[in-house]
C-alpha cells in the first residue's frame, strides 16, 4: 500500500483492533501480540520518501517523451510535450487516490508537485531556463535533490 501511516494513526488503529479482538474473548496480552504481529508499522523517513516519489507517472512521462523525436533547434513537438505534461499532472492525483489508495491529501499534493519537479529535472525542451538546456537540467536536478530531501518532513503526525 502506498498510503503513508503516521505513528498516531498506527496507535489509533492498534487500539481499535486490540479492543475488537478482546471483545471476542481473547486475552489482552494475546490480542496485543496478534495486533503487533499483523498491523503495518508507522512509516520512517525512508519509507515516506519512497512513497512520495511519483514513480509510475514519471515512468509514463519518460516513456512518452522517449518516443517523441528529440528536438533540434525549434521543437515542433513543444506543444505536444506540454499537453502530455499537463495531462499527466492532472491524472497524478486521481491515480494516487484510486489506483494506489492514497487517502492523505497532503501526500497527494506533495506527490503531484513532485511529478512537476521530476519532469523539470529530466530536462529536454519542455522546461528550459533561458536558452541553456544544460543549465536547466542542472537547476532541475538541484531542485529535485532538495525537494526529495525536504518533503517527507511535511507528512507529519496530523494527516490532512
Amino acid at each position: 500500500m502506498r498510503n503513508i501511516m503516521t505513528s498516531s494513526e498506527y496507535m489509533q488503529m492498534k487500539e481499535n483492533i486490540t479492543q475488537k479482538i478482546e471483545e471476542n474473548n481473547v486475552g489482552a496480552a494475546e490480542a496485543a501480540t496478534i495486533v503487533e504481529k499483523n498491523l503495518p508499522k508507522a512509516e520512517d523517513y525512508q519509507s515516506k520518501l519512497a512513497k512520495l516519489i511519483p514513480a509510475e507517472v514519471v515512468g509514463v512521462y519518460i516513456f512518452i517523451n522517449g518516443i517523441l523525436p528529440a528536438s533540434t533547434g525549434v521543437d515542433k513537438y513543444l506543444i505536444l510535450r506540454w499537453i502530455i505534461f499537463g495531462v499527466l499532472f492532472i491524472i497524478n492525483p486521481f491515480y494516487l487516490r484510486y489506483a494506489s489508495a492514497v487517502t492523505n491529501k497532503k501526500q497527494i499534493v506533495i506527490t503531484t508537485i513532485g511529478f512537476a519537479v521530476w519532469a523539470f529535472s529530466l530536462g529536454g525542451s519542455l522546461m528550459v531556463i533561458g536558452s541553456d538546456a544544460d543549465f536547466s537540467r542542472l537547476v532541475g536536478s538541484i531542485i529535485l535533490a532538495l525537494y526529495t530531501l525536504v518533503v517527507p518532513m511535511f507528512i507529519t503526525e496530523t494527516p490532512a
